[in-house]
């Protein structure tokens, strides 16, 4: 006699779910792709090669580059490196995106947390960008200029980190509801994934 299924008392299928789930599978998919192909051109191609390009860009902003804080400059020196990791991210979150799809609840837990933490990026990168502006010495004839420059940055960045804390909020309060999490399945004493009606 076949062993019975454990189920916990949850809801149908949403389409909210369903379109998140494709949604997701395209953006990571697409987001996959081409972190691979940039990590393909950064393996063929010698960092010290890619350095000397990025040397030639950023000549013209030697004030600027002077003063940029350690952990800029190590982002620009080993670049190869990120873009690698940002690679394996993306191949991590599509397969999540996958499981997401098949209302597996380790994925939903890992979405909910990849928008709270991408969240709490958005803020410290702002904050983060403040402090390193106070550090660039400012010309006192573009001053006025580059000033303003920055406040329409400012104003723009604000925002997008407004836009991203309440989209981002809000998927991750719907993905930790009761409801929602109802539509998932959870593996019950290490046994099959259990179909949640």
């Amino acid at each position: 006699m076949a062993p019975q299924k454990e189920e916990l008392p949850g809801h149908g299928e949403s389409k909210f779910v369903t379109n998140l789930s494709w949604v997701l599978v395209g953006f990571f998919g697409y987001s996959t792709v081409t972190s691979l192909l940039q990590t393909v051109v950064f393996f063929f191609k010698p960092p010290h090669d890619l350095l000397k390009e990025f040397s030639a860009i950023f000549a013209s902003m030697a004030p600027i580059m002077d003063h940029l804080p350690p952990a800029w400059k190590y982002s620009l020196e080993h670049i190869y490196l990120f873009t690698a990791a940002s690679f394996i991210l993306s191949l991590i979150t599509l397969i999540a995106s996958f499981a997401f799809l098949k209302r597996r609840d380790w994925a939903r837990v890992y979405f909910a947390v990849f928008l709270l933490v991408t969240i709490a990026i958005s803020v410290v990168g702002f904050l983060f960008r403040r402090i390193f502006l106070l550090e660039i010495p400012t010309d006192p004839e573009l001053g006025i200029l580059i000033e303003s420059i920055n406040r329409m940055l400012d104003l723009s960045f604000a925002a997008m980190v407004i836009l991203i804390i309440t989209s981002h909020g809000w998927l991750a309060y719907k993905l930790l509801s009761k409801k929602v999490k109802g539509e998932f399945r959870i593996n019950l004493k290490g046994g099959p994934a259990a179909r949640v009606n």
